[in-house]
């Protein structure tokens, strides 16, 4: 049994057809934004930033 945890990031790579490797992507909509915007960035790793980006916000008012 593996002893990764939770908060462990897991990025799968893709063969590509020329042989390249590459992450996985995905289309993520996120707040303010009108349209989804492709990352390979995992979803605990964008709620992070966007907890800091909003912390910098307050911070400055």
């Amino acid at each position: 049994m593996s002893d990764l945890k939770a908060s462990n990031e897991q990025r799968a790579e893709y063969a590509t057809a020329d042989g390249h490797r590459r992450t996985a992507t995905r289309s993520v909509k996120l707040p303010g934004k009108r349209q989804h915007e492709t990352t390979s960035e995992s979803a605990h790793t964008i709620a992070r930033r966007l907890q800091l980006e909003k912390a910098e916000r307050r911070a400055r008012r």
